[in-house]
């Protein structure tokens, strides 16, 4: 449909037209046409609900939980889904309702770092801004471009097929922003880098939509009631760590320096010791530098880590990783020593060089030779 409208037409006013009838349509797609069919609903906002209910009644199970998928996502954009159903098809003159906002983030990096999309439409035309963020230094930089629609629409969907990014409520987009510009980045910084234009900040930050629930608390919502063994969760977020689709999160290098040149003491040092002795001071030495490495405040800010990346899991698809990432953050901030969390041991001698990589599978029937 919307190939085949004039370019100065507007697909919403078709979807006023037809409403629920197309939910009909959707249903005789085949699988990859109907996702697509989806994402371009999903970019329609309140004008595609009654299309996306009427195709929630489908047979498939698979199509009714991407269809509700698509319409919590709506709902998670401040889009009243059940008033549009109620009102059911809407007539043609009906002025056209204002175009959603739409928000991205990409994973967070090894520093605690990640990018923030947000898409505003206004007076026909879209301001995309861009923003660079740490929960350790604040807000790094924001950009801002104008693009028309169409250009703006583009966008959406090369953000939509990367690796690594997904979209998170608007308001939750401002949110995570207004709690990052609030942290301590240094004496006078007020979490906010230096070259940051305050004019732009305050724009991004300005209007209605400047509160709503961060991805964490979404993600929360939508897990509510289900559980993971702690064995279990160790294990699936471990694996999320090892193939990169979550990034190791690192301690301060500066402890990670002392504890590699006290590490390379013990065991290149003039005093001899004794395996057993030399096993005792590392493990030692070990613990020390993950106490300093994991204080109370990197602990609470790896926790809130785990939970805004299980909204990304979730969004990809992935609700083990999620659950995994959220039954992990009481035990991150509980009262065991760091080396006593899987997780945290295993962030620690990442940083370190230390962690112990999967034992490679052995071929049957392979020549073994001597010495090795």
């Amino acid at each position: 449909m919307r190939a085949r409208l004039p370019a100065e037409d507007s697909i919403e006013s078709w979807l006023s037209a037809v409403g629920g009838s197309l939910g009909g349509l959707l249903l005789e797609l085949d699988d990859e046409r109907f996702a697509a069919a989806l994402e371009e609903l999903g970019a329609c906002g309140v004008e595609a609900v009654p299309a996306l209910r009427a195709a929630e009644q489908a047979a498939d199970r698979v199509r009714r939980k991407r269809v509700r998928r698509m319409l919590h996502r709506l709902r998670s954009h401040g889009v009243d889904v059940g008033s549009a159903l109620r009102a059911g098809s809407v007539p043609g003159l009906r002025p056209i309702a204002r175009e959603a906002e739409r928000a991205f983030a990409t994973f967070i990096d090894p520093g605690g770092q990640r990018l923030l999309f947000l898409l505003v439409p206004v007076r026909g035309e879209t301001r995309v801004y861009e923003v660079l963020v740490s929960d350790v230094r604040g807000v790094l930089q924001v950009g801002r471009f104008e693009a028309r629609r169409r250009e703006a629409r583009g966008f959406e969907r090369e953000l939509r097929s990367r690796d690594g990014v997904f979209e998170i409520p608007a308001g939750g987009a401002r949110a995570l922003i207004a709690g990052f510009a609030r942290v301590e980045a240094g004496p006078g910084a007020g979490g906010v880098a230096p070259g940051v234009d305050p004019v732009l900040l305050t724009e991004l930050l300005a209007g209605a939509r400047a509160g709503g629930p961060v991805p964490g608390e979404l993600a929360r919502e939508r897990l509510s009631g289900r559980e993971l063994s702690g064995s279990s969760a160790e294990r699936a977020l471990r694996v999320r760590f090892e193939r990169g689709r979550l990034a190791a999160w690192l301690p301060a290098t500066s402890v990670v320096e002392a504890a590699q040149h006290e590490l390379a003491s013990v065991r290149d040092g003039v005093l001899v010791l004794s395996e057993p002795q030399q096993r005792e001071r590392e493990r030692t030495l070990l613990a020390r530098h993950a106490e300093r490495a994991f204080d109370p405040e990197t602990r609470a800010r790896i926790a809130r880590r785990l939970e805004e990346s299980a909204w990304g899991l979730l969004e990809g698809d992935d609700e083990e990783g999620a659950l995994a990432a959220l039954c992990l953050t009481d035990r991150v901030q509980g009262s065991e020593t760091p080396l006593e969390v899987p997780l945290l041991r295993f962030l620690f001698e990442s940083a370190l060089g230390l962690a112990r990589a999967p034992e490679p599978e052995r071929s049957e029937g392979g020549l073994i030779l001597p010495g090795l």
